[in-house]
C-alpha cells in the first residue's frame, strides 16, 4: 500500500517537473531561432546543425537532420507511384503481379520514411532533471529522467552494424539500485565532435 502511495507522488512529482521543463523550453524557442547554430555530420555523412542553448542552471540542446526536408518529396512521389499502379490495376494496364508487387514496396518505402528521425532534443534543468525528445517524421517520443538519478555523463564506445561508434550516454540508478544505461542522440547519430561539444556543456552545469 505504502509503495503504491511513493509511485503516485512520485509520478505526480516528475510530471510537475517535466512540465517546469516544457515551460523553460518554450520560453527558449524564440532564442533558438534566431541562432544559426553550428554544423555538423553524422557518422553515415549526413548534415545536420546543433543548437545549444544556455540559460542559468538550463541547457536546451537540438541536434536537427537537415535531409529530412526532402522526406516529404520522397513521400509524395511514392504515393503517386502507388496511385499510377492501383489506376493501371483498375484499367487492366499491366500484369497484375507486377502491379501488386511495385504497390507493396512503395508502401513499405513510405512506411520506411515516415519513422525518419527529424530532430532530437534534450533539455537539462540543473537539479531537477533531464527531458529526452525525439521527434520523427510522424510522431514523437519523449522521456523524462529525474536528476538523481543520473549518476554520470560519459561518451563511450559501442559496435553498431559491424563498426564501433561514439554514443553519449548517461548512467541512471532507479529508487531500486537498478542500473541502466541512456543513450542520447542516438538516432542522430553525431560524430564525436558534436558529442564533446555537447558533453563539455553538460559538464559545465554539473558544476
Amino acid at each position: 500500500m505504502f509503495r503504491g502511495v511513493f509511485l503516485i507522488l512520485e509520478k505526480k512529482q516528475n510530471w510537475a517537473w517535466f512540465s517546469l521543463i516544457k515551460r523553460n523550453a518554450s520560453d527558449m524557442v524564440k532564442i533558438k531561432k534566431k541562432e544559426k547554430g553550428v554544423n555538423f555530420r553524422t557518422i553515415y555523412g549526413e548534415n545536420i546543425k546543433l543548437l545549444l542553448e544556455k540559460r542559468e542552471r538550463i541547457i536546451n540542446v537540438t541536434i536537427v537532420k537537415s535531409t529530412y526536408f526532402s522526406v516529404y518529396k520522397r513521400c509524395l512521389i511514392l504515393l503517386i507511384v502507388a496511385i499510377l499502379n492501383l489506376l493501371s490495376l483498375i484499367l487492366h494496364i499491366l500484369n497484375v503481379h507486377i502491379i501488386t508487387g511495385i504497390f507493396i514496396l512503395a508502401l513499405l518505402e513510405l512506411y520506411r520514411l515516415c519513422v525518419i528521425i527529424k530532430e532530437e532534443n534534450v533539455v537539462v534543468v540543473k537539479n531537477l532533471g533531464f527531458h529526452l525528445t525525439a521527434r520523427y517524421v510522424i510522431g514523437i517520443k519523449s522521456i523524462f529522467i529525474p536528476w538523481e538519478q543520473v549518476q554520470t555523463v560519459f561518451i563511450n564506445e559501442v559496435i553498431f552494424r559491424q563498426k564501433v561508434i561514439y554514443v553519449l550516454s548517461l548512467l541512471t540508478k532507479d529508487v531500486d539500485a537498478n542500473e541502466k544505461l541512456v543513450p542520447v542522440f542516438f538516432d542522430t547519430l553525431p560524430r564525436l565532435e558534436c558529442l564533446k561539444m555537447i558533453y563539455k556543456s553538460l559538464k559545465e552545469l554539473e558544476e
